[in-house]
């Protein structure tokens, strides 16, 4: 990660978690949820490359280009339950509006 990040003294060098991270970067919390829907480390590493290299999202735009590539790739990776999970994780994650 890159940016005002910060890593934990205690992470494996092949996968840096984050703390303190800017408003629309991986951070703790994200990773976790994650984690828990069944990301590996290298889809997440991927993930936190595509959101710093978007940068910041305003509140009524929609996934950058770096992620919206991230996700195509990844739906054509994962089953539809997980990958809607993931999407509505970063969704909520960067305060994007949610579809109905």
């Amino acid at each position: 990660m890159t940016g005002n990040r910060s890593t934990s003294d205690n992470v494996d060098t092949s996968t840096a978690e984050t703390t303190n991270a800017d408003s629309n970067g991986t951070d703790d919390r994200l990773v976790a949820s994650l984690r828990e829907v069944g990301l590996s480390d290298r889809q997440i590493d991927g993930l936190a490359r595509a959101l710093d290299a978007d940068g910041h999202v305003g509140k009524n735009s929609t996934f950058g280009p770096k992620v919206s590539g991230w996700l195509f790739r990844f739906r054509t990776e994962e089953a539809t339950s997980v990958v809607a999970a993931v999407m509505a994780l970063l969704t909520n994650h960067l305060g994007l509006p949610t579809t109905s």
